[in-house]
């Protein structure tokens, strides 16, 4: 079957409930997984299309480790066909960050929201993304987590090839704007003269935005990786969507 057919197959079945989206899932995570492993040279279209479905598939429950893998080599090729299988990174800063609404929110210092409660403000929260002007994801969990934040020089918020192995989910690609250039992290329970949890100066502008969720031996990370763009790009999430770690 045609990739982009697969990848239209994959989005399908995440419209259906529980069971019967884990067994399609799981049967067209083996289908594009062979069909991966079948090609001689890739183009980067296909590529592209290989890596958005082998990122749904890591996320289904129990699934190989095979696809983890086959998720890396997939980005690498990608990354080397692009000209930036060594992206250049920028700048980058980590620290900890503690949450009390299970969620992080990024954006621009000047979009600052009075928002008390996230679950009452959903569609408006997605309408913010969708504007640019901050993306949020949810954590699963309160608690206290690592964060890094990373500028790369590259056409799309890529981690070095290596990374790519310790990756267990990532976020949608998003453009947000920093019309300040003061980027800012904190819990996605966003209260008027809140400080931010990290603040960095980064060049005013916009920026494409993915989130990657690392396990190491020990512990878990959250990588918020961004590149600069010049495309104005209007965003099409249509929910908050949680970047869990797996126990």
């Amino acid at each position: 079957m045609d990739v982009s057919r697969l990848k239209e197959e994959t989005y399908q079945a995440l419209k259906l409930g529980a069971r019967e989206r884990f067994k399609k899932l799981k049967q067209i995570g083996h289908e594009a997984l062979s069909q991966y492993k079948s090609l001689k040279d890739p183009c980067v279209e296909d590529l592209k299309d290989y890596i958005e479905i082998f990122k749904i598939i890591v996320k289904v429950p129990a699934i190989s480790t095979a696809f983890n893998m086959a998720l890396a080599k997939a980005m690498s090729k990608y990354l080397t066909l692009l000209g930036c299988n060594n992206a250049i990174v920028l700048f980058k800063k980590s620290t900890k960050i503690l949450l009390d609404s299970a969620s992080i929110a990024i954006g621009d210092q000047s979009y600052a929201i009075d928002q008390t409660n996230l679950s009452e403000a959903i569609d408006h929260t997605v309408e913010l993304i969708n504007h640019g002007q901050c993306y949020i994801f949810g954590t699963g969990s309160d608690g206290e987590f690592n964060i890094q934040v990373r500028i790369v020089e590259a056409p799309e918020p890529v981690l070095t090839p290596k990374e790519y192995k310790n990756i267990i989910g990532t976020s949608p690609i998003v453009t947000l704007n920093f019309p300040t250039g003061k980027l800012s992290v904190c819990d996605g329970l966003i209260v008027k003269g809140q400080k931010s949890d990290l603040e960095v100066d980064i060049a005013p502008g916009l920026y494409k935005c993915q989130v990657y969720i690392f396990k190491f031996p020990d512990d878990y990370s959250y990588y918020i990786v961004l590149s600069k763009s010049e495309e104005a790009k209007k965003n099409n999430e249509t929910e908050i969507i949680t970047l869990e770690p797996l126990e």
